[in-house]
């Protein structure tokens, strides 16, 4: 054990304490009993033939198909929970993926917050805590509600939890389903429900992960050495620098060829260890459980690391039962000190990145002179981001999270029980980013600015929540009919800091510590702290009559502090009906068709998707002026303090609301092995909360004022099916297969002034034209491609021809021009799959495809049309298919040195390609050791199982992928086991 690490030590520790404990625990057999509350929330009353719409998804099934990534596993189990990685950040480990259910019912921040000049975001905090749900709703308005064991957490909790923990998922989509949750259940509800305690004896299980990634650089497609000083003699870039020519022509005859790419890239590997130790008799249940993450990324120096301890007991007094869940968990990261994958992709494979001396990374790459357009001289330095990694750089985060949840529930009789639920949680978390002053980003500092070298940010937060529940359920079976129903009341109240620091001038690599800076980089300290508040009371019920007819019906009533005080509460509701048609006496069950059913639903439901104090006006104090009595000088701290106006409140503000209806068949075929179903669903939302203009002639241009003006409506399809091929219980041979398909359709419905003031900005010259903008237009989707649309390139010019809106060509690109050319939404997504078990081995591989949408690619235009060959760039650069010479037909413009400078390429629909792909989403191998082999043996439940994650991906379009950071391949083996 000396040499493991110290989590697998303490690990095989417990594991030896815990046989012996087993041991003990053999003369002391108890009857196995249950004393565990209901803990899935609101879902936990709805029936099997209810008319809600929702997905189910087994723990084990979601480990199967990924064992180390929560969201992708019910990303490939149910489509519909669509998981987008932005193509900047890749796979960073510390970075979160954005998600949604169905179609986005929300603008995203950069429309829904001002962000006007001279513009306070109000309600908006700096830099929240990762526990904080109440900023996601903010800046990821598309996430849905998290729920596990009925306590609201952020999917950075989700993300960080350990997925051995989970016994299952429940994926809540129709208002049915979603209008108990009131306000908060707009965006669908993920329900997370951790694993019963295993009663009778100590049960003792572990399960422990090691993974292999590796960064995808399949994407780029640089050139080498050679080639890259080939274009660059071609293209005239040495023109007048005959010395820096010569000294680049030498290096690729020394052999000099580095592959940048690879100098700040790793093969990660990633240790996850779970511990369970539980057990109980006929009054009491315990069980703790204990999970350890070291999660490093492929870039070097970047890493996750979590540990987490959660011990709950729970008591039965007769008709009683209690339970509570105490938890913590701790997080350290640490981002890559190498910087962006995108500053490596730029550098010159005939540049060295090492000391010819000293044979570490070098601080400067290449060094010379050039002349301005004015004619004066210039030094031009090209520095190693890799040198950063050999001084103090750090970006670092932590957390430490205490959390707390008290469940009981008593079971009155005649059908019904009366539950409550009541937790407190609390986070602090600390980021400390430190750029040494050797650091390269002020390597081209001038000496006046020499004691402004050296920063170092630091942001602590803190956040903390308690909330409560409390309701009735009844359950009764008379006759014929059948009753469902619950009625409660539940309440929450949020508290959110920050301060943030920024130091800088520092003296020394070493002395890595704020208190060594010489002044703020910013004039003060900045802080910021918001609570918020919501209760609701709630009742639904569902009746069911010789399981033949279903009707559902939910009523509630949401108060918010976030809403204007001339609408303090708001009423959701919902109805549904569902007929099992294979329960009809008409009905005759065959081979062919064993059960049909028809549902569907309607409500409405409400969204708290916005900025808090947009209720109130705002003020700003002027900290650093104030009025002093005249011929006094003593008593005038905070006398004759000002203050002005930074918000203006509306009292009128309400929360929005979404319509959601929804059609669908489900369907048993086939003896009982073919499974499909489909769903129709549209959800219009309205009365989304926008910025409004005011211009600057009315004197509140700078102000922010918030009106319910926006509207959006999603429409669309799911579908899926399963099928078992094979199912011989008496051989334990299976084969089943899988597929699904979703289908969306996103239209933007209402927007407001300062949406078209926006739009307006993103067309102007202050924004980079280089890359589409999104545009936010009534009857546009949320997703579209805005670009000029491109007839040709002139084979007699070279020149690109773009086509106006009203149908005549023009040889100069204009923003006004831009229309809609594509949508980076896929017409249809989905998975297909299948899974084989024979005896003890099993295999499954899953797929995910997308047909339909596009993608601009971005790559043709930084590496290659508006490529400075001062930089490395695609090996497109030096197609043969640029034009070249008058009467060439080619689909890209001239060679040029920089071509930005000389003939830049802004949006243009030429660069618009579809975006088809298909990608091995998991392929899977696992073997269970029987148990006749574990009689001799302490162990049971033993199995093993080698999963590879993203193994390859095929699309059409040829674009960098991963660009601040990579895209990985993973390669797990997972060992589970129990000791008896």
């Amino acid at each position: 054990m000396r040499n493991l690490p110290k989590p697998c030590g303490y690990l095989i520790a417990i594991l030896l304490i815990a046989k012996s404990w087993t041991g003990m625990a053999q003369q002391v057999r108890q009857t196995p009993f249950s004393v565990r509350v209901k803990v899935t929330d609101l879902e936990s009353g709805k029936p099997a033939d209810s008319a809600a719409v929702k997905a189910g998804i087994a723990g084990s099934d979601l480990r199967r198909i990924n064992p180390s990534s929560v969201l992708d596993a019910i990303a490939i189990a149910d489509p519909s929970f669509q998981v987008f990685r932005n193509n900047l950040s890749g796979d960073d480990p510390n970075v979160l993926p954005e998600v949604r259910i169905r179609g986005a019912a929300n603008f995203p921040a950069a429309a829904a917050v001002a962000t006007h000049s001279a513009a306070t975001s109000t309600g908006v905090q700096m830099t929240p805590s990762s526990a904080d749900f109440v900023a996601d709703q903010v800046t990821a308005s598309t996430r849905p509600l998290f729920l596990l064991n009925g306590v609201q957490i952020s999917m950075q909790q989700l993300v960080d939890m350990d997925i051995n923990r989970i016994e299952r998922i429940v994926i809540l989509k129709d208002a049915v389903a979603t209008a108990p949750y009131g306000a908060r259940g707009s965006n669908g509800v993920v329900l997370i429900e951790t694993a019963p305690t295993k009663k009778g004896d100590i049960n003792v299980r572990y399960t422990g992960l090691v993974q292999a990634a590796s960064a995808d650089l399949s994407s780029y497609h640089l050139l080498n050495a050679g080639n890259k000083f080939a274009l660059e003699n071609k293209a005239g870039y040495y023109n007048g620098l005959p010395a820096l020519q010569s000294e680049h022509a030498s290096a690729v005859s020394a052999g000099i060829n580095t592959h940048w790419l690879q100098v700040p890239i790793q093969t990660a590997v990633v240790n996850k260890h779970n511990l369970t130790v539980d057990g109980g008799d006929d009054h009491v249940e315990y069980g703790l459980n204990f999970a350890y993450s070291d999660i490093q990324g492929t870039m070097k120096g970047s890493e996750r690391q979590t540990y987490g301890l959660d011990l709950h007991i729970g008591a039965r007094l007769k008709a009683f039962v209690i339970r509570n869940d105490l938890s913590y968990s701790s997080m350290q990261s640490s981002q890559s000190p190498y910087g962006n994958l995108s500053d490596y992709a730029k550098l010159d494979p005939y540049l060295s990145p090492y000391d010819s001396l000293t044979g570490n990374f070098a601080k400067v790459l290449d060094q010379y002179h050039i002349k301005t357009a004015a004619g004066a001289d210039s030094v031009v330095t090209v520095y190693n981001p890799a040198f950063n990694s050999t001084i103090a750089t750090q970006n670092t985060t932590t957390y430490n999270r205490i959390g707390n949840t008290t469940y009981a529930e008593w079971m009155i009789g005649r059908g019904f029980a009366l539950n409550g639920r009541a937790s407190i949680n609390y986070q602090s978390d600390e980021n400390d980013v430190f750029l040494p002053p050797s650091n390269t980003t002020f390597g081209n500092f001038a000496p006046a600015q020499f004691f402004q070298r050296g920063t170092y940010d630091q942001t602590t937060s803190r956040w903390w929540d308690v909330e409560g529940e409390l309701k009735m359920n009844f359950s009764r079976q008379i006759g014929l009919h059948h009753i469902d129903a619950n009625a409660g009341i539940s309440g929450m109240f949020t508290n959110s800091d920050a301060t943030g620091i920024q130091v800088q001038g520092f003296s020394s690599d070493h002395m890595a510590n704020i208190a060594f800076g010489n002044g703020y980089s910013n004039s003060k300290p900045a802080t910021g702290m918001i609570q918020d508040r919501w209760v609701s009371a709630f009742a639904s019920a569902n009746y069911s009559y010789d399981r033949r007819y279903q009707v559902d019906l939910v009523g509630t009533g949401f108060g918010s502090s976030q809403v204007g005080p001339s609408n303090p509460y708001a009423g959701y509701w919902a109805a549904g009906a569902s007929w099992n048609i294979h329960n009809e006496h008409f009905f005759h069950r065959g081979k062919v068709l064993n059960e049909l059913r028809l549902k569907a639903s309607t409500g409405v439901t409400g969204n708290q998707f916005f900025q808090s104090y947009l209720n109130n006006d705002s003020y700003n104090y002027l900290t650093n002026e104030q009025y002093i009595l005249g011929g006094s000088n003593l008593g005038t701290r905070g006398v004759g303090l000002g203050a002005y106006l930074s918000g203006v409140g509306n009292t009128h503000l309400a929360a929005p609301t979404s319509t959601n209806s929804n059609v669908g068949l489900e369907s048993v075929l086939l003896d009982s092995r073919l499974f499909v179903n489909a769903t129709y669903y549209r959800q219009q939302s309205s009365g989304l909360v926008l910025p409004v203009y005011s211009p600057a002639y009315t004197g509140f241009g700078s102000f922010n004022y918030y009106d319910n003006l926006g509207g959006i409506r999603n429409s669309g399809v799911e579908l899926s099916l399963q099928y078992a091929v094979i199912r011989d219980t008496k051989n334990r041979v299976f084969w089943n297969v899988m597929a699904s398909g979703f289908h969306n359709v996103n239209t933007i419905t209402a927007t407001s002034n300062y949406v078209d003031s926006l739009n307006a900005y993103n067309n102007s010259s202050a924004v980079d034209q280089t890359r589409p903008h999104q545009l936010y237009v009534k009857g546009q989707s949320l997703t579209s491609i805005w670009a000029v649309r491109s007839a040709i390139i002139d084979p007699a010019t070279g020149q690109e021809l773009f086509l106006r809106p009203d149908g005549s060509s023009t040889f100069n690109w204009s923003a006004a021009d831009k229309r809609v050319v594509g949508d980076y939404s896929p017409k249809w997504q989905g998975t297909f799959g299948t899974s084989l078990s024979v005896k003890q081995i099993s295999f499954a591989t899953y797929f995910r495809y997308q047909l339909g949408g596009q993608i601009y690619n971005q790559t043709l235009a930084d590496m290659v049309e508006n490529a400075n060959l001062a930089n490395n760039v695609d090996s497109r650069a030096a197609s043969s298919k640029r034009w070249q010479t008058s009467g060439d037909h080619a689909k890209l413009k001239a060679l040029s040195a920089n071509g930005l400078q000389t003939s830049p390429t802004y949006a243009t629909s030429r660069f618009v390609q579809n975006s088809d792909q298909l990608e091995c989403a998991s392929l899977v191998l696992g073997y269970t050791w029987p148990s006749f082999r574990n009689n001799k043996l302490p162990f049971q439940q033993t199995g093993i199982s080698l999963v590879a994650n993203n193994a390859f991906r095929v699309g059409n379009n040829e674009m960098e992928r991963g660009t601040a950071y990579p895209f990985n391949r993973t390669f797990s083996l997972t060992l589970t086991t129990a000791i008896k």
